[in-house]
């Protein structure tokens, strides 16, 4: 690179004469098909001053430049080189045909300003009866920015139709069933082990459970010989090591289980591990190994009965009928964990089985299928207040927790009164809607250059939520758990694996909005920070069905300024799904946006080039992308300053509006004509707010 630019500057300092270029132009030609943009450029402006002498090789010089019209890397030496390509045309009418055909191509470059005087310049120099040409113009047409359609009507072989399609982007939240794929269950001893080999490949946590759950009811069908038989599936745990920190936990669990199958298991987490949400598969492990110790063969309420983790409501409420008949206690984790995942279906079947529960289970079930909104839980005594403040385990508060669970799963917009009243009601998430902002800061490190002695200094933005300080937590209430301030290396190891926020989203499937402040404060604080664990949640956020809230649509928002251009993609790729199926909030998403725009969170070029991917997906796409980038407009600061490649969205927005037949919002008439007399806008903006 280094020796490329010297020998240019070398070359402009020498002043070479036409004469000299003339002569050298065979040399020049492979300049203009050069990967480095810059050679190209400089090849271009050599050869302009030569363009029309007699001697040049014109022909050649067509075959050369051809490919640098479908280049976006070259458009800045295109719009140089369209005035002497006219010339050429006027002085040699004989290739004003080629070159037509030639400056058609550069229709495939997304710049507004290129394709416009493309247009302007076929304009000039095409034949109108040139069926080669009109035939190139009608293939690019769908690629065509702002006016350049208009432009190019008459070269268009079919004509424009006079009424344009439109269609309106109506947001809808999805009632699809969740109970699809049942979970078949092992039910010989090959089944079994074949179910080792599913847990050790898969990065869900079902089939880790599914083979837990094995473990506890299906004892009847192990072999006197079942630890030879398990021998080599033995060595694969040992020498696999997980990222996911919970298939760790139960790997652990699984090889002592294995070696001493009637002996309680290994169960503990990684010293280096502090998070809180990581003790309910410790829990849920306790309870299993107790059943496998005592001998029980009930399986853990939260097992799922259908793909990936939900459980079937008529299912759980026969395993607490189960429970009841053996009088076995029932876990509050573990029944915590299977109202989370719980969907409201089939449940007229279910009204008949519900009065066979106790009065407690039977109110807190009909609460989450929502035939009895009232909460019947008893108000703490003062015996309990003084055990909860002491730090005893409080019997009371698990079954407040259960009940704040069912409301914040069930109901996630309201606020519950009677939860509030309780002394948990600290607790985020606790029964209300927990909407802390997002806190933007400048951050500044100073050092001293040891050779100049010098004080240096850089500066940077950082993303964070304002949670509260921590305070205990019931471990049944799983959404609470960990959003708290911990401090800076309190996340440390919490997503290093997008497997880690399967397993978080398959305790709490039904809200994910503890999922995702999680992830924001461990992943986004930085856009340059992005890990892999994104693309896991940007799955979640397809398999919910885009039930996003505050958030999680921030956290969406934040994929598309992350410096990874793999989640970039992903998350334009779910944007596209989320706008095809009406199930995207675009005024939420804009807002988020625009809130991260004025806090110059990421670049902004990442941003606008990701979204502006849906664009001519369809009319509904256009539709939904002209309302996003409006909403953006709308929650914008107005300042002088504006980001890098801002005029970009500006472009997008036109061709939107001219390619939909729609006027601009009376809110970005507003924002536009604040910048009005920008000079690098001005234009744009009179060609917006001025009707055609």
């Amino acid at each position: 690179m280094v020796q490329k630019l010297f020998l240019k500057k070398l070359l402009e300092s020498i002043h070479i004469t036409d004469t000299e270029i003339i002569n050298n132009q065979r040399t020049i030609f492979p300049f203009l098909q050069q990967t480095h943009t810059p050679i190209v450029n400089f090849g271009l402006d050599m050869l302009k001053s030569v363009i029309l002498h007699k001697d040049f090789l014109i022909d050649e010089f067509m075959e050369w430049v051809g490919p640098v019209f479908y280049r976006d890397d070259c458009k800045t030496g295109i719009k140089r080189l369209i005035p002497h390509l006219e010339k050429i045309a006027k002085s040699k009418p004989q290739l004003a045909p080629q070159i037509s055909e030639m400056l058609s191509d550069g229709f495939v470059i997304q710049d507004m300003d290129l394709q416009e005087r493309i247009s302007k310049s076929i304009n000039k120099i095409g034949d109108f009866n040139d069926v080669k040409l009109r035939a190139k113009i009608n293939d690019y047409q769908p690629l065509m920015l702002g006016n350049s359609k208009l432009l190019m009507d008459k070269f268009v072989m079919t004509e424009l139709e006079e009424k344009i399609e439109t269609v309106d982007y109506n947001f809808k939240t999805s009632n699809n069933k969740k109970l699809i794929r049942p979970i078949k269950l092992p039910q010989t001893w090959n089944e079994l082990l074949f179910q080792f080999g599913n847990f050790i490949l898969c990065e869900e946590m079902f089939e880790g459970e599914i083979l837990l759950n094995s473990l506890v009811t299906k004892r009847n069908i192990f072999p006197v010989d079942f630890r030879d038989q398990v021998t080599s599936y033995l060595k694969q745990l040992e020498n696999h090591y997980y990222e996911i920190e919970s298939h760790e936990i139960l790997k652990k669990y699984f090889i002592s289980k294995i070696r001493n199958f009637n002996s309680p298991g290994t169960i503990r987490k990684s010293s280096y591990h502090k998070i809180k949400t990581t003790d309910v598969i410790i829990e849920l492990l306790k309870v299993a190994d107790s059943k496998i110790i005592s001998g029980s063969s009930l399986p853990l309420l939260c097992l799922p009965t259908h793909y990936p983790y939900w459980i079937e409501p008529k299912e759980l409420i026969l395993r607490l009928l189960a429970y009841e008949k053996a009088n076995e206690p029932v876990n509050p984790t573990d029944l915590s964990v299977a109202i989370s995942r719980m969907p409201r279906e089939n449940i007229e079947e279910l009204k008949p089985l519900l009065f066979k529960l106790d009065f407690e289970k039977k109110a807190l079930l009909e609460f989450c299928l929502g035939l009895n909104k009232e909460m019947t839980f008893t108000e703490q005594s003062l015996f309990d207040r003084i055990k909860s403040f002491i730090k005893i385990q409080n019997i009371s508060e698990d079954k407040l927790a259960l009940w704040a669970m069912a409301a914040t799963t069930f109901y996630p917009d309201e606020n519950f009164e009677k939860l509030n009243e309780t002394n948990l009601n600290y607790i985020p998430f606790f029964g209300k809607p927990y909407l802390s902002p997002l806190v933007f800061s400048i951050k500044k490190n100073e050092w001293k250059d040891y050779r100049t002695q010098k004080m240096m200094a850089n500066q940077w933005r950082e993303m964070t939520i304002s949670n509260p300080n921590y305070k205990k937590v019931p471990l049944p209430f799983i959404y609470g758990l960990d959003v708290f301030n911990f401090g800076d290396d309190y996340w440390s190891y919490a997503f290093y694996d997008k497997g880690s926020v399967y397993y978080w989203e398959s305790l709490m499937p039904q809200n994910i909005e503890a999922l995702a402040n999680k992830i924001l404060i461990a992943n986004c604080k930085l856009a340059a920070a992005s890990k892999n664990s994104m693309f896991g949640f940007l799955d979640v956020v397809l398999r919910s069905e885009f039930k996003l809230r505050y958030y999680g649509m921030n956290l969406f928002a934040c994929c598309f300024f992350m410096d990874n251009k793999e989640i970039r993609i992903k998350a334009a790729e779910v944007l596209h799904m989320g706008m095809s199926q009406e199930l995207l909030d675009i005024n939420a998403l804009g807002q988020s946006c625009a809130n991260l725009i004025n806090n110059e969170y990421g670049v902004f070029t990442r941003f606008i080039e990701s979204i502006i991917t849906v664009k001519d997906a369809s009319i509904l796409h256009n539709t939904a992308l002209k309302m996003l980038v409006e909403v953006i407009f709308s929650n914008l600061d107005k300042k002088e300053k504006t980001p890098v490649n801002f005029k970009k969205i500006m472009e997008c927005y036109y061709d939107l509006i001219t390619k939909l037949d729609k006027s601009p919002s009376p809110n970005t008439k507003e924002f536009l004509t604040f910048y009005k007399d920008h000079s690098s806008f001005k234009k744009l903006i009179s060609q917006i707010l001025t009707p055609n």
